[in-house]
């Protein structure tokens, strides 16, 4: 998630992603489907945080 700045379900390795979900990749979150409250916590001088955090808390009306 650092490196490619998505989000992702766990990656058990291209082997264990296929076990659990019949790809090589782990399938992406999609925030856009959630309907229940979302808490995200960061801090604004985050260096590990990813700058599209404010595109997502504002994209969103189910950020709490």
């Amino acid at each position: 998630m650092l490196i490619l700045g998505i989000f992702r379900q766990y990656d058990y390795g291209s082997a264990g992603n296929l076990k659990m979900y019949r790809n090589k990749s782990p399938p992406l979150y999609s925030f856009t489907n959630m309907t229940s409250p979302i808490g995200l916590f960061y801090a604004p001088q985050d260096n590990l945080c990813p700058k599209k955090v404010n595109f997502i808390i504002y994209s969103k009306n189910n950020i709490v």
